[in-house]
């Protein structure tokens, strides 16, 4: 399904009924990441999992902004066209950012907050990845990529117990498969990297957190997630075994266990 945000057509899928919960990738990624969570989630909640601007099936406009902020007022705008008063938002990876930012500056709008292996501050960033922040370098690299680089990327972000397929290496791919979606891809990570300001704001937060991270993850240590924890006054942490950075794929039936069972009777 679509919907039409500032004339620009913004994918989603939507699952049962309950209380709203929004479901945001990480960086690179759509809906695609959530596909063995929604079913057990849409037993206890009303789904929404959305393409942020620039990735999967929505519009990839080379003019749009690909900020922070930028981001967080689409998922306000989301939830105003869909009429949703409020929700829990669940982040993956760089989209921890764009959670907080939307708390921030609309408390009012979201109930709670799950961040999967999320950026909040800085991290010891993958070489390969710090290159991306080069234009010029950048695009021409992010241009080569190949089923080769995608499957070596892949099995970093996973556990070693998750078995790649064709389908995870072309949903990789997305990314180059045009200019809009080069330059989206790029300009993001861009400004993610700038924006550093998001540690100070943790302590602002105080509706119920959840914390989940892969005892795996080779992309953000776990010390972020503890980190992430202790500044937030309602969070929690749990950690899962034979997971990576890939949560919602890696373990999907346990982190949805974890999300119902922590906010059943919210």
């Amino acid at each position: 399904m679509f919907v039409e945000i500032e004339k620009l057509k913004i994918y989603y899928e939507n699952y049962g009924k309950g209380t709203p919960i929004i479901l945001i990738h990480g960086h690179g990624e759509s809906t695609y990441i959530w596909r063995y969570m929604v079913e057990s989630l849409s037993k206890i909640f009303c789904v929404y999992s959305m393409d942020l601007i620039g990735f999967g099936y929505s519009d990839k406009p080379l003019n749009s902004d690909y900020s922070i902020r930028g981001m967080s007022k689409l998922v306000i705008d989301f939830m105003d066209e869909l009429q949703i008063k409020e929700a829990i938002l669940v982040c993956h990876s760089f989209a921890g950012k764009i959670g907080i930012s939307t708390i921030i500056n609309n408390p009012k709008r979201i109930i709670g907050l799950v961040l999967l292996g999320c950026a909040i501050g800085k991290f010891k960033i993958w070489k390969s990845f710090q290159i991306l922040q080069n234009k010029k370098l950048g695009k021409g690299i992010i241009k080569r990529f190949n089923e080769k680089i995608a499957t070596a990327t892949l099995k970093r972000l996973h556990d070693d117990s998750y078995e790649i397929t064709k389908r995870d290496i072309c949903e990789f791919l997305r990314i180059k498969e045009n200019e809009g979606a080069i330059h989206a891809f790029q300009s993001y990570f861009i400004q993610f990297m700038k924006e550093n300001n998001y540690i100070e704001n943790l302590e602002k937060i105080t509706i119920p957190t959840l914390v989940i991270w892969g005892e795996n993850d080779k992309f953000i240590s776990i010390n972020h997630g503890e980190f992430i924890t202790e500044n937030i006054k309602k969070a929690k942490l749990e950690i899962i075994e034979k997971c990576g950075h890939s949560i919602s794929e890696d373990q999907p039936e346990k982190v949805s266990s974890l999300i119902v069972d922590f906010f059943k009777d919210l």
